[in-house]
């Protein structure tokens, strides 16, 4: 329980202490309130908006030409207030909630011995409680395989669950009851919505043809045992009312009629009435237990291939309130690390499975009309950073909506690099639901930054390097980077030493000063570059897997040696900018300039001695300084300093992110924000994928060309274990640990392969009970590996 169940023991009081359920379609969240029960709905297709056909419209090549000399000049004031006016986009559009189901349970008195859980392990929420002699429990869970919520309640003495049902929704739509079992919503959504923090006199427009909003369709369904149920009517709302039931299942289907990110949502082609119709037709004729039982086996399959261990003293008579409440008191509870990371795991797969959307700012979940940011895919780093775990934990599966989102992100992207004069494709700082690459409008520092695109291949690459799936990269992967290195090449060009730099720059979301000025933009900041050379170093890593040596791959070698080089500033640190500019923000929030360490692997930990020290008198500048105030930002530097094999700050972030940027249900918390809609702080799920993608950091690393275990091992980790793992090349990796120190390995190739492990102690390797011949270099160990094989690497004491 200790390590896969987030319980309360009073309902949540508002949706930041609900309790998530998802299917990487749909997702729930459920306050689990005893008389005035509210779930609220998401489906993924659901966003403001339309095709984005104007975007073929730009040419940018004459103002770029323009911007880029008073770069030169150094008019770096001048240069933002012209690419403000000239070289920027639109707003992209919001994901938006689906509705409400409101249930007010009727002849409840006093309610005691109360229980709300999030099982991770079986993705269940349980509630239960006791009114006098009576002890009801609920159920609920978003089934994979049906693609409905489903919501079972029970009580032990017959006769006694009462309640109304109603729904409501700030959409466009109309709420009826169709039988006297389903109650149904439909309507519209926006043509076109501001975001938050630019409300125009007309910020929200619907299409009152509805030839190009996206249409929706919700369909509850009550199947009861004992009692009855009938239609209400409550202020001209129509409901359902169940009297003196036994037991009850609620089954809810979502639907939308959007088709794809550039075609026109037709209902015709895909009904959601017609949709919602099948699923409830196809669910209400299994039993429930089947249901249920489908449904755990089918997210374990998931789940389950991941197990992290740490032995210690259990807690689990605490509340998760509580021992959040322990750690801001400076008390340990290292199993709360374990269950973030399972947490972690658990919003991945609720999230992002299969054909569905992507991960968004807040996953499948939002409550809000108009939404922090809404709640769009931000590609300078918390797109990014959600999908940091997937692959290490065993999740592929899991990956492939982003893998689709950048494929289509190609397309639209073309139209962004002809408006540069450039070949190939790009996107910028925002995306939505129709693929939007162009630029959003607002400020320099985050709305011009063509390098969306060329961070997002990195995750071509990364699929390839865990799963060594080659049709996949033949296919898929290498075009799109083929096509993100051509933009590249062509947005490169000649300083006056003879480096390629990218202008104009910027590092996301920072400023600088020159000359009394808050500056934006710049030449050649160093994530542009970061960036750049990781696109060229992994394309011509895949080229050479597929046997390609032309002309371009050959203009792509001699590119990647002439990009401007690190730079090490007055203070010790690695650089941001080209030049040595003074921070705006000290303690920005953002570490653009360290993506090279992490994510990216320009840096070698063992290799670069200068650069890392470069780097970590980066972060410590930054920490100094105030430590940012999002929880994305502390789970970034919690994998940096894994990267700096530095366990106990990566170990004491984590504690830092529980006591300041993590909510009671577990959420990650975005706080402290200077706009209005922040002030509280709001969810954002990218520092509890961050925060999952640390924690495996820690413990394994597989970036540059070999294995390495327990690389950042904190000392109160002192004994653990942690199964299923994946590492770059195709393995499947087992660890055990004591008193801080490697007990044994297991280490097992998909496919004949060289194995290298990198090690300093002295180690046995067997196989099948029998020692395998293993070549010794430093601390490196090589061993020819058998596909399928288990290799167990034990520590011999000297």
């Amino acid at each position: 329980m200790l390590n896969n169940t987030i319980w309360s023991d009073e309902p949540a009081k508002e949706w930041i202490e609900a309790y998530p359920i998802g299917n990487g379609s749909i997702g729930a969240m459920i306050y689990g309130n005893p008389v005035n029960e509210v779930i609220q709905l998401n489906e993924e297709t659901l966003w403001s908006g339309k095709v984005l056909n104007e975007d073929k419209d730009f040419h940018w090549k004459n103002k770029l030409d323009t911007a880029r000399k008073l770069l030169y000049q150094q008019k770096y004031n001048k240069a933002d207030k012209y690419i403000e006016k000239n070289l920027l986009g639109h707003w992209n559009q919001t994901y938006l909630p689906f509705c409400e189901l409101h249930m007010n349970y009727r002849r409840m008195e006093s309610v005691q011995n109360y229980k709300r859980t999030l099982d991770l392990q079986n993705a269940t929420v349980n509630i239960s409680y006791n009114e006098g002699t009576k002890t009801f429990k609920r159920q609920l869970f978003a089934s994979y395989k049906d693609n409905v919520i489903v919501f079972k309640m029970d009580c032990n003495q017959k006769n006694s669950i009462n309640f109304d049902v109603f729904v409501s929704s700030e959409l466009n739509s109309t709420k009826r009851v169709e039988s006297d079992k389903t109650l149904i919503i439909n309507g519209f959504s926006p043509i076109h919505q501001d975001p938050i923090y630019d409300i125009s006199d007309n910020p929200i427009i619907y299409d009152n043809d509805n030839n190009e909003s996206i249409e929706f369709e919700g369909k509850v369904y009550i199947e009861q045992t004992g009692g009855q149920v009938s239609k209400i009517k409550s202020n001209s709302t129509e409901g359902l009312q169940v009297i003196n039931a036994d037991n009850v299942v609620i089954y809810i289907a979502m639907a939308t009629n959007f088709i794809s990110f550039n075609k026109n949502p037709n209902t015709l082609i895909k009904n959601p009435s017609n949709i919602t119709d099948g699923l409830i037709n196809e669910v209400v004729n299994k039993k429930y237990d089947d249901v249920i039982n489908e449904h755990i086996a089918d997210y374990r399959n998931l789940y389950d291939r991941v197990e992290f261990r740490l032995y210690t003293a259990t807690m689990d008579e605490l509340t998760t309130r509580e021992r959040i409440k322990r750690i801001q008191k400076g008390l340990e509870d290292i199993n709360l690390h374990v269950l973030l990371f399972n947490y972690g795991r658990y919003l991945m797969i609720s999230s992002s499975r299969g054909k569905s959307q992507p991960s968004t700012l807040q996953g499948i979940w939002n409550d809000n009309n108009m939404p922090p940011w809404c709640s769009n895919y931000t590609l300078n780093i918390n797109t990014e950073m959600n999908y940091w775990p997937v692959l290490s934990c065993n999740l592929a599966e899991c990956h492939e909506p982003l893998l689709n989102m950048i494929q289509e992100l190609s397309v639209t992207g073309k139209e962004v690099a002809k408006g540069f004069s450039c070949r190939g494709w790009t996107s910028n700082h925002n995306s939505d639901i129709w693929r939007q690459s162009v630029q959003v409008k607002g400020s320099a520092n985050y709305a011009f930054w063509p390098m969306g695109g060329p961070w997002l291949t990195y995750d071509l690459w990364e699929h390839y390097e865990f799963t060594q799936d080659k049709n996949f990269l033949k296919d898929i992967a290498f075009p799109i980077m083929k096509e993100s290195a051509e933009f590249c090449l062509d947005w490169l060009i000649k300083d006056e030493n003879g480096y390629l730099v990218t202008s104009p720059s910027t590092s996301p979301e920072n400023q600088f000063y020159y000359r009394f000025h808050k500056c934006k933009t710049s030449i050649a900041s160093t994530m542009d570059i970061s960036i750049i050379w990781q696109v060229f170093t992994n394309l011509l890593t895949a080229a050479s897997k597929l046997g390609i040596n032309d002309d371009f791959i050959e203009h792509v070698k001699i590119a990647k040696e002439r990009l401007f080089p690190y730079k090490i500033g007055r203070y010790g640190q690695l650089q941001e900018w080209s030049r040595d500019f003074r921070e705006v923000h000290i303690s920005h929030r953002h570490l653009s300039h360290l993506i090279g360490l992490y994510p990216g692997k320009r840096i070698d930990y063992f290799k670069d001695k200068k650069i890392i020290r470069a780097c970590e008198k980066s972060i410590k500048r930054r920490v100094r300084n105030g430590n940012g105030w999002t929880g994305w930002s502390i789970a970034w530097k919690i994998n940096l300093y894994a990267r700096l094999h530095d366990g106990e700050k990566a170990y004491d972030n984590i504690n830092y992110l529980i006591k300041t940027c993590t909510y009671e249900n577990l959420f990650g918390k975005h706080k402290l924000s200077p706009l209005p809609f922040s002030k509280k702080g709001v969810f954002q799920i990218d520092s509890n994928f961050g925060l999952t993608a640390g924690v495996m950091e820690m413990l394994l690393q597989s970036h540059l060309g070999y294995i390495e275990l327990l690389p950042a091992l904190p000392k109160k980790w002192s004994i653990g274990s942690i199964t299923g793992l994946r590492a770059r090349g195709g393995y499947s990796v087992n660890l055990w640990w004591y008193n801080n120190e490697l007990l044994k390995a297991e280490i097992i190739p998909d496919k004949d392969r060289c194995c290298k492990l990198k090690i300093n102690k002295n180690v046995i390797v067997t196989c099948s009970n029998k020692n395998v011949i293993v070549h010794k270099n430093d601390d490196y160990l090589t061993w020819q590996g058998i596909g399928g094989q288990k290799y167990i690497i034990r520590v011999v004491k000297d």
